[in-house]
């Protein structure tokens, strides 16, 4: 029984120093971002909502392996009546298996209406 523990001990410990991060840390590493804490400086909490959230956009597989991706956005919305909201969005990317040497990357970008016409195949 011991020997059994010292086991599962041990994988523990391997497992937890394999992985420096997480797929569900997107929204952290995106915070993290010195562009991110640039903007939110002069944004106080008092006077400011600010909401995350994040789609899985799965993974994507190539010739040097897998990445899963997520688009993260954030929301800034001042709490003075009528106000309007920015949201910012980025795609975080990171290996599959996450490996402790890689960090995951962060691609901000612009969402932009397309009109119906231009679908390629109809809804």
């Amino acid at each position: 029984m011991t020997q059994l523990k010292s086991i599962l001990i041990i994988l523990g410990l391997v497992f937890m120093s394999t992985e420096s991060y997480s797929k569900d840390d997107a929204i952290q590493f995106f915070k993290e971002h010195p562009k991110v804490k640039s903007y939110l400086e002069n944004k106080p909490h008092a006077k400011y909502w600010v909401k995350y959230d994040e789609i899985e956009l799965g993974e994507i597989c190539g010739f040097a392996g897998c990445q899963w991706r997520k688009l993260v956005a954030m929301t800034v919305t001042s709490k003075s009546a009528n106000a309007p909201s920015d949201t910012f969005f980025a795609i975080v990317e990171g290996p599959v298996p996450v490996a402790k040497d890689a960090e995951p990357t962060i691609r901000f970008v612009d969402l932009t209406d397309m009109p119906p016409s231009k679908w390629s195949k109809p809804l």
